[in-house]
Protein backbone atom coordinates (compact mmCIF):
# COMPACT_ATOMS: atom_id res chain seq x y z
CA UNK A 1 0.00 0.00 0.00
CA UNK A 2 1.26 3.59 -1.01
CA UNK A 3 1.74 6.43 1.47
CA UNK A 4 0.16 9.60 1.15
CA UNK A 5 4.04 11.17 0.14
CA UNK A 6 4.29 8.40 -2.33
CA UNK A 7 1.12 9.56 -3.77
CA UNK A 8 2.40 13.05 -3.78
CA UNK A 9 5.58 12.56 -5.32
CA UNK A 10 4.35 10.56 -7.75
CA UNK A 11 1.99 13.35 -8.79
CA UNK A 12 4.58 15.97 -8.86
CA UNK A 13 5.83 13.90 -11.23
CA UNK A 14 3.74 13.76 -13.60
CA UNK A 15 2.09 17.40 -12.82
CA UNK A 16 5.13 19.51 -11.58
CA UNK A 17 4.03 22.78 -13.39
CA UNK A 18 0.36 22.52 -12.75
CA UNK A 19 -1.32 24.00 -9.77
CA UNK A 20 -1.64 22.14 -6.65
CA UNK A 21 -2.72 24.49 -4.08
CA UNK A 22 -4.53 27.94 -4.58
CA UNK A 23 -4.98 30.80 -1.50
CA UNK A 24 -6.52 33.48 -0.90
CA UNK A 25 -4.12 36.54 -0.64
CA UNK A 26 -5.51 39.97 -0.25
CA UNK A 27 -7.78 40.63 -3.22
CA UNK A 28 -6.76 37.66 -5.44
CA UNK A 29 -5.92 33.95 -5.43
CA UNK A 30 -2.51 32.61 -6.20
CA UNK A 31 -1.93 29.09 -7.42
CA UNK A 32 1.55 26.93 -6.09
CA UNK A 33 2.17 24.09 -8.35
CA UNK A 34 3.03 21.03 -7.49
CA UNK A 35 6.80 21.66 -7.49
CA UNK A 36 6.75 24.62 -5.70
CA UNK A 37 5.04 22.51 -3.15
CA UNK A 38 7.34 19.64 -3.19
CA UNK A 39 10.36 22.61 -2.34
CA UNK A 40 8.33 24.01 0.75
CA UNK A 41 7.70 20.64 2.30
CA UNK A 42 11.15 19.75 1.76
CA UNK A 43 12.21 22.73 3.44
CA UNK A 44 9.71 22.16 6.42
CA UNK A 45 11.22 18.92 6.71
CA UNK A 46 14.33 20.18 6.88
CA UNK A 47 13.67 22.43 9.61
CA UNK A 48 12.12 19.59 11.59
CA UNK A 49 15.49 17.78 11.78
CA UNK A 50 17.57 20.44 12.47
CA UNK A 51 15.20 21.30 15.76
CA UNK A 52 16.12 17.32 16.26
CA UNK A 53 12.12 15.61 15.29
CA UNK A 54 13.02 11.83 14.33
CA UNK A 55 10.83 9.50 12.64
CA UNK A 56 8.47 8.02 15.54
CA UNK A 57 8.08 11.28 17.34
CA UNK A 58 4.95 13.08 17.98
CA UNK A 59 4.36 16.75 16.84
CA UNK A 60 1.17 19.12 16.66
CA UNK A 61 0.21 21.61 14.16
CA UNK A 62 -1.32 24.50 15.03
CA UNK A 63 -2.88 26.84 11.67
CA UNK A 64 -5.92 27.86 9.78
CA UNK A 65 -7.27 25.84 7.03
CA UNK A 66 -4.66 26.93 4.55
CA UNK A 67 -1.44 25.51 2.23
CA UNK A 68 0.60 26.02 5.11
CA UNK A 69 -1.35 23.27 6.79
CA UNK A 70 -0.70 20.70 3.72
CA UNK A 71 3.05 21.75 3.58
CA UNK A 72 3.18 21.21 7.36
CA UNK A 73 1.24 17.61 6.83
CA UNK A 74 3.15 16.57 4.13
CA UNK A 75 6.58 17.73 5.51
Amino acid sequence: MKSIIQFFEESVEKFNSNVYLWEKTQDKYEGTTYGETRKQVYEFAAGLIVLGVKKGDRISLLSEGRNTWVIGELG
